[in-house]
């Protein structure tokens, strides 16, 4: 990074991990020869302020089983939907 430095820069880093019962983040800043006092910030002493971090985390949505989808398509039979070419099969 070259040129002026602003008051502010945001980022809006999205991650997808199967992971389950994560406790703690760790934010690893990496030296930068390009900046002052090999950095990793831009200050005239090489640090950076980090202000906010927040993180929101849902559940990822599972893969529907076959037997998830023979029950919709049941559902849709009954009430008349006609589906053509359709093979459901066992792995």
């Amino acid at each position: 990074m070259q040129g002026r430095r602003r008051a502010c820069r945001a980022g809006r880093p999205t991650l997808r991990a199967p992971l389950k019962g994560i406790t703690g983040f760790r934010l690893e800043a990496l030296a930068d020869g390009s900046f002052a006092d090999n950095g990793p910030g831009r200050a005239s002493n090489g640090n950076f302020v980090l202000n906010e971090l927040t993180v929101d985390a849902s559940p990822v949505a599972s893969i529907p089983t076959l037997d998830t989808w023979a029950m919709a398509l049941t559902a849709l039979l009954l009430a008349g939907v006609g589906i053509r070419g359709l093979s459901l099969r066992r792995s």
